[in-house]
């Protein structure tokens, strides 16, 4: 019997010409949908190193935590 052959393994890399800060707003806008998280909405009221971020889709069923 063989061995199963696996995909190799794929990188990708973004650069992202503008300050951090205007980078880390972008990600955490808690006023519209994220394209960028599936169209979830930030829900993090204290936005601070090591705080958890949640991320609710519009209709509420959907929740990520990081």
């Amino acid at each position: 019997m063989s061995e199963p052959e696996f995909a190799k393994a794929m990188h990708n890399r973004s650069f992202i010409n503008a300050p951090i800060e205007t980078v880390w707003s972008t990600l955490v806008a808690t006023d519209e949908p994220l394209p960028f998280f599936f169209g979830a909405i930030c829900q993090t009221p204290e936005r601070k190193v090591g705080a958890k971020l949640r991320m609710v889709h519009p209709n509420g069923k959907i929740v990520m935590v990081v």
